[in-house]
């Protein structure tokens, strides 16, 4: 058989075995070796759509023109489809894609009343995940395109549509050597909503003596929804394992006072919590939030014996600060009838260990495992508001700790030339740390196949 025809067959088969097969593991391509080893050890799967690990999948000293990839696993009859497959287009180009996603329709809920059928809601987007990447890889520089959807929204049958999730396209760029491995832009279209009294509107509403359970404008927006622009740049210092990444997020709220025609009366820009556009009345919310989130980390890595035993340690301690304020105004008109503000300054720490080893005792096989412990996860805010009548400034602050989380890993890889079979045996439900194995196992056990072909 020709190798183009091998391609082919090798692809199509995937496709077909994928369909059905699937549960949601991963959103983004991960293979089975980096989910049992805590992601210290990993497979062409990791690498064939990384703007800075691409070039090793079909480059090296035996150099291959195909690679193809697909996951099967517990959720036979869901419809979900993970597949990633690479090419070389002669010596300078390299070309990727990754799709992992839903196939099956969705279905309106019906209920039956004194022998009639009505519609309890009807799902007009699932908010199923659906994650889309492509790559140009080009020398040692690699360029990716990608987009995120969990965007759900449910019609309740009164014209009224409920939304939660978000859509996130983002672009990439990075090297394959040097410090610079990837530089990465993702615009987060976020409608995330809330219960009535909770989200950024109870928390408004409260401040300004409103009660958020007892709404009868016309118009009560009880939702977070916001443009996210989120940088995330990391950097390879070197030093035997030292990394440094940095995650910057600034959230912009839109939602204006309007009147019936959509025209924005509202001299105060911002988000619209409630409004009655035949009154002209309106609480709006001038809101910036920004966060940071500061990684450096350290891998140390065991010298393997004979490429039969081998292990690595990373610790991590992400660094986030962050700044939320809200400058609150009930409107009748133009003319602002009361006002508050809220301001909240946060600080994080969450230290995580993550180990991974493998043995291999036989050429074609090898077993890995891992364990990953968020040693601690510490929250501080400190408070700042003002509230009506009197507007004057109260501070406080308020802190959140919790213990070490444990995650278990356990897996193996089976190598037949040109195709290979990596097995999850098992990923940890996340046990405290004063829990049993069998209860990592019990509440864990998650088995998935992950078949790969190169040629």
């Amino acid at each position: 058989m020709s190798k183009k025809k091998r391609m082919v067959v090798a692809l199509a088969a995937m496709t077909l075995a994928g369909i059905g097969l699937v549960p949601n593991t991963a959103v983004y391509a991960e293979s089975n070796r980096s989910l049992s080893t805590a992601g210290r050890f990993g497979t062409d799967v990791d690498d064939f759509i990384g703007v800075s690990t691409w070039s090793g999948v079909l480059g090296g000293e035996q150099p291959k023109s195909f690679f193809a990839y697909t996951r099967l696993g517990q959720g036979t009859l869901n419809g979900n489809l993970e597949l990633g497959i690479a090419t070389r287009l002669g010596e300078a180009l390299y070309l990727g894609a990754f799709y992992n996603g839903w196939f099956q329709a969705d279905k309106a809920e019906t209920v039956g009343v004194k022998g009639e059928k009505i519609t309890l809601y009807e799902e007009t987007r699932s908010g199923k995940p659906l994650t889309l990447e492509a790559l140009v890889g080009i020398g040692g520089m690699g360029i990716k395109l990608g987009y995120n959807d969990t965007l759900k929204i449910e019609n309740s049958g009164a014209g009224n549509n409920t939304y939660n999730g978000s859509i996130k396209p983002y672009v990439g760029i990075g090297f394959d050597s040097g410090t610079f491995s990837e530089l990465r832009f993702t615009l987060n279209f976020n409608r995330d909503e809330s219960v009535a009294g909770g989200g950024v509107s109870g928390r408004a509403l409260k401040a300004l003596g409103e009660d958020p359970y007892d709404q009868e404008s016309p118009n009560f927006d009880d939702f977070g929804s916001y443009i996210e622009p989120q940088l995330y740049i990391d950097l390879n210092l070197g030093l035997g394992g030292l990394e440094l990444e940095n995650d910057l997020a600034l959230r912009l709220y839109t939602n204006g006072a309007t009147d019936a025609d959509g025209k924005a009366w509202s001299a105060v820009k911002g988000l619209a919590i409630t409004w009655d556009y035949a009154a002209k009345t309106a609480i709006m919310d001038e809101k910036f939030y920004l966060s940071d989130t500061v990684t450096p980390s350290y891998t140390l890595t065991g010298a393997a014996l004979n490429d039969t035993v081998g292990w690595k340690v990373k610790f991590s301690l992400p660094i986030t600060i962050g700044l939320d304020t809200d400058k609150l105004s009930a409107l009748s008109g133009t003319s602002t009838t009361k006002s508050a503000e809220i301001s909240t300054f946060m600080f994080g720490l969450a230290p995580t260990l993550a180990t991974g080893v493998f043995w291999k005792p036989f050429p074609l096989i090898d077993v890995h495992a891992g364990v990953e412990i968020n040693v601690f996860d510490w929250d501080a805010k400190a408070l700042s508001t003002k509230t009506p009548p009197d507007n004057k400034k109260v501070e406080g602050n308020d802190s959140t700790f919790t213990g070490p989380v444990m995650t278990l890993g356990l897996g193996t890889t089976l190598s037949l030339g040109p195709l290979g079979l990596d097995i999850v045996l098992l990923k940890g439900a996340r046990p405290t740390i004063d829990g049993t194995i069998y209860e990592a196992i019990s509440g864990g056990l998650n088995t998935s196949f992950v078949l790969s072909a190169k040629f």
